[in-house]
């Protein structure tokens, strides 16, 4: 009798069936990937974060720097990713593009963009570990206003908060026209020539007014800095603002009345027939930076007018930056510093080589890659603009069995290090004396190397246990 037959879905249908679930879970899943999604409830602008402004100065010339100081509390409930800003009035701009906000313990609480007037704080994963958050900050400015020397401005910031009120007295003295004047100042007052060194730095030569019988500027570039010929203009106006000594309506002088020699340590403006009565010839060019790590580019030109030769002297320099504890484009410290360790380091000279590169948003800073020799244990100080990254390599070891650098640092307003070890060992051991390895005598068969002898005791050896093996195998068939 038969049995009664199985019945059971057939292997077809358990297939498709297979493929209908397997499409029915991708679009579940892409309905969720890809399903419109509310908006966080964070990234928002918090009110009342801001609970003060005002600029440390009490006054200031115009084109120079002054500091605003603001004060802030965090409300309950603030998120990560939650902001507040300030607005800088017109006559303010910030020296910066960034910076952060720093807790006591290191901690960034906030971080600051700055696109043109607006600073924007994004709130950091800080807030919602620590409760009662409050602090303060800086940031340096540019001051510009078309006030008069005495008059009193009345700057305006504007906040989440509201607005705040301050006010600088203009204490700006009339330029003498009478006397050669030199300025310069920072093209890009938020980089200063740390990633973006190329013609940095714009100069201005004004000589007295004329008449002069002649009129030759020379001017040699000083160290961190690089002539841009191709930037050269001279220029000229018997227009003086009376109230301020400023120049009015420049233009350029015909080419027929001066030479110029130039190359990137010098240049040379020679006007032979000089200038007219009233008349102010100006030279304006840049200079590029080569070196970031400069606290100051100074530069003094010459002013020969036929009469007297008179020196022109200028100073650009570099800015503070902003923070809660400080970034930006002034400058840090950091220390280099070459230890030796082992028994073996006693004595070592090296010479050890040390490279040093440091960046801001990953763009190398102007003047690295630096190296630093060292003739044995020791430290090198070198001034770094605040915000930089900065990494080591040892590039010459003087002999050492390993190196060892320490972590990449930030520069900010506190002392930074880097320290690169060098380990030795003991002293070397006497060199051992060679061992003198036994011959064996092998019989003559006639070739040179013992390589017959070898491989016809290796085929003896496995034809023997070829031979056994066949043997068990027999007797065992023969047992059975």
């Amino acid at each position: 009798m038969r049995s009664p037959a199985r019945r059971g879905t057939p292997p077809s249908q358990i297939t498709q069936l297979l493929r209908v679930a397997a499409i029915a879970v991708l679009a579940l899943a892409m309905s969720l990937v890809f399903a419109p999604r509310a908006a966080p409830a964070f990234a928002a602008p918090v009110p009342g974060v801001i609970t003060g402004v005002s600029v440390a100065e009490d006054s200031a010339v115009n084109w120079s720097e002054v500091e605003v100081e603001f004060t802030f509390t965090v409300p309950a409930g603030t998120l990560p990713g939650d902001t507040f800003s300030l607005t800088l009035p017109a006559e303010l701009s910030s020296t910066v593009t960034g910076f952060d906000l720093t807790a006591p313990d290191g901690s960034v609480s906030a971080r600051a963009e700055v696109v043109g007037k607006v600073v924007t704080f994004t709130f950091t994963d800080y807030v919602s570990s620590h409760q009662n958050v409050s602090g303060s900050g800086f940031i340096w400015t540019m001051f510009n206003s078309t006030a008069g020397a005495g008059e009193n401005v009345t700057i305006t910031f504007v906040t989440n908060s509201g607005e705040f009120e301050d006010g600088i007295l203009v204490t700006e003295t009339i330029i003498d026209r009478n006397f050669v004047a030199k300025s310069g100042g920072w093209t890009n007052i938020s980089d200063q020539g740390v990633t973006a060194p190329d013609g940095a730095i714009s100069w201005m030569i004004a000589s007295a007014r004329g008449p002069f019988p002649l009129l030759t500027f020379t001017d040699p570039m000083r160290d961190g800095q690089r002539m841009e010929c191709g930037t050269l203009e001279v220029l000229s106006t018997t227009k003086v603002d009376p109230a301020t000594g400023e120049l009015q309506n420049l233009v350029a002088v015909d080419p027929s009345r001066y030479s110029i020699t130039c190359d990137p340590q010098e240049f040379v403006v020679d006007l032979p027939a000089g200038s007219a009565p009233g008349e102010v010839v100006v030279i304006q060019y840049r200079s590029t930076v080569t070196d970031a790590t400069f606290a100051e580019y100074p530069n003094t030109a010459t002013v020969d007018n036929g009469n007297s030769h008179v020196q022109a002297i200028a100073t650009v320099e570099r800015s503070g930056g902003a923070g809660g504890t400080g970034a930006g484009n002034g400058l840090g410290e950091l220390r280099i510093v070459k230890a030796l360790a082992g028994e073996g380091a006693a004595g070592k000279t090296g010479p050890f080589t040390v490279e040093v590169i440091c960046s801001v948003n990953a763009v190398t800073v102007t003047g690295f890659p630096k190296q630093y020799t060292f003739t044995g244990a020791g430290a090198f100080t070198q001034a770094v603009p605040l915000g930089a990254v900065c990494s080591a390599t040892e590039t010459e070891t003087g002999g050492a069995v390993l190196v060892e650098v320490s972590d990449e640092v930030a520069i900010g307003e506190d002392p930074s290090t880097i320290t690169v070890t060098n380990h030795f060992d003991g002293p070397e051991d006497p060199a051992p004396v060679k061992p003198v390895t036994p011959t064996t005598q092998i019989a003559n068969t006639g070739s040179s190397s013992p390589a017959p002898i070898l491989i016809g005791a290796i085929v003896s050896t496995l034809l023997g246990l070829a031979a056994l093996t066949a043997n068990r195998l027999r007797r065992r068939a023969e047992t059975r």
